[in-house]
């Protein structure tokens, strides 16, 4: 992954990284929109950190997003391609969860982390509300997608602490 001035680039995906907060309590460092201005110089991997929770309605939550259709706004949604999704995130762990929305709100997945730091999780493996049992529907792995993002989401327990480094995300090949 390259990244300059917010603008991440990594194989096809291209676009603006940027921050976000659910609920109170959370915090994230840095804190940036849509445009990525917070990530203002070269950088080769994008790094945020925070603190999340505990909120006894799970409603708490901060993340890390990419818009990987280009630099219009809104951004476009663009076909995943490979077979899953590829990552490797410093601090990432088995409780946070990848998203993936597509061109509507309503077209979000998301899966659980399968492995620490590096793994693939397949297309089919999203679901929506992959946090509910059982789960939503699967994603098809065709239908185009605008974003992709790691939730770190709150439970009912102590605050939860994260510092992740984006070093790539992409498809799978």
């Amino acid at each position: 992954m390259i990244a300059n001035n917010g603008l991440a680039t990594s194989g096809t995906w291209t676009g603006y990284a940027y921050t976000y907060m659910g609920s109170a309590p959370s915090s994230i460092t840095p804190m940036c929109g849509a445009t990525g201005s917070c990530f203002s110089s070269a950088l080769k991997k994008l790094c945020v950190s925070g603190s999340v929770g505990p909120d006894p309605t799970s409603a708490a939550s901060a993340g890390f997003g990419w818009n990987i259709g280009g630099t219009t706004e809104p951004p476009k949604a663009v076909a995943p391609g490979g077979t899953g999704l590829a990552y490797n995130v410093a601090g990432l762990a088995t409780w946070m969860r990848f998203q993936i929305e597509g061109a509507t709100s309503a077209e979000t997945y998301c899966a659980n982390v399968p492995t620490a730091t590096m793994g693939t999780i397949p297309w089919g493996m999203f679901h929506k509300a992959c946090y509910n049992s059982p789960p939503g529907a699967a994603y098809d792995g065709t239908t185009p997608i605008k974003s992709v993002g790691i939730v770190v989401p709150s439970d009912t327990g102590p605050a939860k602490p994260f510092c992740l480094c984006v070093v790539s995300l992409g498809p799978a090949m």
